[in-house]
């Protein structure tokens, strides 16, 4: 081999590598569009990972982060009964964020547990059941309460929202420490 033909080889290999290198990078490229086309989509997978985010803001009690994933117009209804005495309330969005920071900057030692959850994706909705358990200490007594929890949550403009939340709170035990 000569010296014309070992440079228009090395030529040949160089533009072998760009090429290679350029496909590769259209290949990645593509791949990561299509992962986010179909992280976007109302599968169990999905809205497990979206609940595992929500539960994570829960137990860090970062109330800002998790109102992020409520729509602006979600449903909040949460029901008590609490000794015999059954009391049944609508809060809107900001009411229901405002009630959950006072819970948190009120109470000590907060543990939040999912029981049992259940997801069922229907018409473009994920219908979420679950059974929680909540101990905390409130006002010097240990507060132990388990509730049903039954919530929507819907694709809208690519991001997973909450649009409804129905808090049954029963069960509810307290004890003077």
């Amino acid at each position: 081999m000569n010296l014309s033909q070992d440079t228009k080889y090395n030529k040949i290999i160089k533009s072998k590598e760009k090429r290679m290198k350029h496909i590769l990078i259209s290949v990645i490229f593509v791949f990561g569009l299509l992962t986010n086309l179909f992280a976007n989509e109302l599968t169990q997978e999905n809205v497990k990972s979206f609940l595992l985010e929500s539960d994570k803001l829960v137990l860090s009690k970062n109330v800002d982060k998790f109102a992020e994933l409520l729509d602006e117009q979600v449903d909040i209804t949460v029901a008590v009964d609490f000794n015999g005495k059954k009391e049944k309330t609508k809060l809107s969005k900001s009411e229901y964020l405002a009630k959950t920071k006072e819970g948190f900057t009120s109470t000590q030692n907060y543990v939040y547990k999912i029981l049992d959850r259940k997801i069922n994706i229907k018409n473009e909705l994920a219908y979420i059941t679950e059974q929680v358990e909540e101990k905390y200490i409130y006002n010097n007594q240990k507060v132990v309460g388990m509730s049903k929890v039954n919530s929507e949550i819907k694709l809208i403009n690519d991001e997973f929202k909450i649009i409804k939340i129905e808090v049954i709170l029963n069960n509810i035990q307290m004890n003077k420490i």
